[in-house]
């Protein structure tokens, strides 16, 4: 693995110039399509805020969906064991919901009930 900014830079051109060997495609073009097929942080955190809005619009029209679901039967995932993962899944068994933890470094481990 590559220290220097500069190894990671030869690195990269070197990767990039097999590629495009494989390819049978000109460095330059390989360059061009990754960059417009390459979603910036920024596009994606806008995205993942406007999925969000919806969904909290959609359920706030009418909670058909949160009424239909008895909080028994409700099964909520937490991905990440840390301060902010186990403080959802306390304030949610508060409230009487059912959660699962999921860590990298455990498989399972369900909240205490």
């Amino acid at each position: 693995m590559p220290r220097t900014p500069l190894a990671r830079m030869v690195r990269s051109l070197f990767r990039d110039s097999r590629r495009s060997a494989l390819l049978n495609m000109p460095v330059d073009e390989l360059l061009e399509r990754r960059e417009e097929g390459a979603a910036s942080r920024r596009a994606f955190l806008g995205t993942m805020g406007q999925a969000a809005i919806v969904a909290a619009g959609a359920s706030s029209l009418g909670g058909m969906a949160l009424a239909s679901t008895s909080r028994r039967n409700a099964r909520i995932a937490i991905v990440g064991a840390g301060l902010g993962g186990l403080t959802c899944a306390w304030r949610l068994k508060q409230a009487g919901f059912n959660t699962t933890i999921y860590e990298s470094k455990a498989a399972f481990v369900p909240f205490p009930q």
